[in-house]
């Protein structure tokens, strides 16, 4: 094997790619760790503070991102061992002795397999500096920017609450936004306040965002140095601004902690930064009236957790929605989502992977929440297939690649993908290729490919759709008589929805998921060449394969409205929050009354209680008072049933 192999491109004995190893791996351990950290005094007085439910989960979620990097090597090196005789080895592991130490007393594969590396006073001495440099910033910032000082167009008083809004990917229509769900909503644009963090990840210029904004009569502020103008202040909390923390402080204090213990220096440690970003929090929601707190961006980080905590502890809501279509053939993976409401687009199974370490919510059936995409403009599609027809095409397919990297998905899959099918087109002359890019540069990371995309190209037969960053895939879907997804993804799902053909090439191998039960080489496949071979069949004569691409016998369970009208229906949830929380309702009592109206217009099967450690996800009681339905939280099907051509 050689050594600049991604771990994707390694295959485990089950067959699936090795990056999912690695996960299950990572996600036991970081369990294992937190089990013990659970029992230290720190941790006892964190838990008296915030809670036992988000926090727990914080501390998986962190465990877990420091402890990766190394498993996937530590995979990586066994695997070598068993597939070509060579020695594993030993692991170098860039990490501080605390957590190193914390590893070895849980492990139980084998010898302890990992030792420092040198980095690993580099990486501490990269640490210092980025909380120093963090420190300073926020000292001048307080110096600068007292609570109230102008920094964005929101600081003024507000007798009403909020709905605080997360600015991930901008304010276009015609791209993935971030107000998708306001029109229609009947809420009222000044109640809404939109916050700027940082800038990676827009989908457009950030300056069109605020002008927008403005347009919109929407408040906004920023909360970072350098994002939406280099002389603008960002929001401070002030100079007194960490109860949480100080408490936390005093806890300790008065109980005289062991100094020594490694566990409890490694939890404090944690807990330290843990607070002082929930104060931080407690204090924004609380200075802008914020009752409700939205965002769209992964919430696989710990800030997703800190705004949870601040939320409980303030009595707001945290929601959050689903934003891409999720695939995971385990059911150990951290809780990845710790909001108190999710928007979810279809059957639980399949739009939530079941979790080990997962906080209460209430999950909210609303249908793909950028349907309303799909029922748009198609005058560039129709521009599209008149050219494609008019160089000779006869059978057009939408390729709909993905982000690749050293994970399940890489770049030699990418390369692979492309090259199959820019192949087939040269091959065939009635053949055509309208491709929607991941990233606007994905080409231009793609060397191997380069002669060939130019050669068809040329064709006149193969377009490659510009302004890919935010575009939907449907864009593409629409010129193509098939679309084909890499890997189990949100694209080729969206296209289903949309109601096109769609197949999903899954050159991880991943036999586990769902799909390979409802249609394994009708919807998925795992060989490029008997996928293009089908394709083949085809287009010469549908009748060969009538069932490939077709969603539509399991497209109940994928998004069972298909309506075009998913942001409406989440927008009116959350007004339906915001209306209880103006008659004096906390926050139990407004989602419960979000959750009954919710049942009573879209039926009660729609909302669904997902409760920390009961085993089952339970749905909302119906409106007559009759009993709930129980779905059970397990694992996806097992993948007996498909069988290899």
């Amino acid at each position: 094997m050689p050594d600049h192999f991604q771990i994707g491109d390694l295959y485990a004995a089950d067959g699936s790619s090795l990056a999912f190893e690695a996960y299950r791996l990572s996600t036991r351990y970081a369990a294992k760790i937190v089990q013990r950290l659970q029992h230290t005094r720190c941790y006892k007085y964190q838990e008296q503070l915030v809670g036992k439910e988000a926090l727990d989960t914080y501390y998986v979620q962190r465990v877990f991102s420091r402890i990766q990097p190394a498993i996937r090597e530590y995979c990586k090196a066994k695997h070598s061992l068993h597939v070509d005789g060579r020695r594993g080895g030993r692991v170098l592991w860039a990490d501080d002795r605390l957590l190193g130490s914390l590893l070895r007393d849980v492990w139980e594969d084998g010898p302890y397999p990992f030792v420092p590396s040198r980095a690993s006073m580099r990486r501490s001495l990269k640490q210092v500096k980025s909380r120093l440099k963090t420190a300073l910033g926020t000292i001048y910032g307080r110096m600068v920017s007292a609570p109230g000082t102008k920094n964005g167009s929101a600081l003024h008083s507000s007798a009403v609450s909020r709905v605080a809004v997360e600015a991930a990917q901008g304010v276009d229509p015609s791209k993935r936004w971030d107000l998708f769900w306001l029109p229609g909503s009947h809420v009222d644009p000044s109640r809404v306040l939109v916050y700027f963090e940082q800038r990676y990840g827009m989908l457009e210029p950030l300056e069109e965002t605020v002008a927008e904004l403005g347009r919109r009569n929407i408040p906004w502020v920023c909360l970072n140095w350098g994002v939406v103008d280099r002389a603008l202040p960002p929001w401070s909390p002030g100079s007194s601004s960490s109860p949480t923390r100080e408490l936390f402080l005093q806890s300790l204090a008065s109980r005289h902690m062991d100094g020594h213990n490694q566990n409890e220096l490694f939890v404090k440690r944690i807990g330290m930064g843990l607070l002082r970003e929930v104060d931080y929090w407690r204090v924004f929601f609380r200075a802008h009236r914020v009752k409700i707190h939205f965002s769209l961006t992964s919430s696989a980080n710990s800030s997703a957790i800190a705004q949870r905590i601040a939320l409980d502890l303030e009595g707001g809501i945290q929601v959050g929605a689903q934003r891409s279509f999720i695939a995971t053939e385990d059911d150990d993976l951290h809780g990845e989502r710790p909001q108190h409401v999710f928007f979810i687009w279809g059957d639980v199974r399949n739009s939530f992977g079941p979790k080990t370490y997962e906080c209460s919510k209430s999950l909210v059936t609303t249908g793909f929440i950028f349907d309303a995409a799909l029922v748009g403009q198609r005058d560039e599609g129709e521009q599209i297939k008149s050219r494609l027809e008019s160089a000779g095409t006869h059978f057009t397919v939408a390729l709909l690649d993905n982000a690749f990297g050293d994970f399940h998905i890489t770049r030699s899959m990418v390369v692979r993908f492309y090259r199959a099918f820019l192949e087939w087109l040269i091959g065939n002359q009635d053949a055509g290729l309208v491709i929607k890019p991941k990233k606007p540069r994905q080409f231009g990371e793609l060397c191997e490919i380069s002669g060939l995309l130019e050669a068809a190209r040329s064709t006149g037969r193969c377009v490659v759709l510009s302004n890919a960053l935010g575009r939907y895939p449907s864009d593409a879907s629409r010129c193509a008589d098939m679309s084909v997804g890499l890997f189990i993804g949100s694209a080729a799902i969206e296209a289903a929805i949309g109601g096109y053909r769609a197949v999903h090439c899954d050159l991880t191998k991943l036999h586990s998921h769902p799909f390979y039960q409802w249609g394994y080489e009708k919807i998925v496949f795992d060989d490029l060449d008997r996928l293009i071979a089908a394709i083949r069949r085809y287009s010469h004569d549908p009748s060969t394969e009538p069932g490939l691409g077709d969603h539509t016998p399991v497209l109940n369970q994928l998004d069972p409205y298909c309506d075009g009208m998913a942001g409406e229906r989440v927008g009116t949830y959350i007004r339906w929050l915001l209306e209880a929380f103006d008659a004096g309702c906390d926050r139990d009592g407004a989602v419960q009354q979000a959750n009954r109206k919710y049942a009573e217009l879209w039926g009660a099967d729609k909302i669904i209680r997902l409760a920390k450690g009961s085993g089952t996800v339970e749905a909302q009681g119906r409106p007559d008072g009759s009993a709930a339905r129980e779905i059970p939280h397990a694992k996806f099907p097992s993948a007996t049933g498909w069988e290899r051509p």
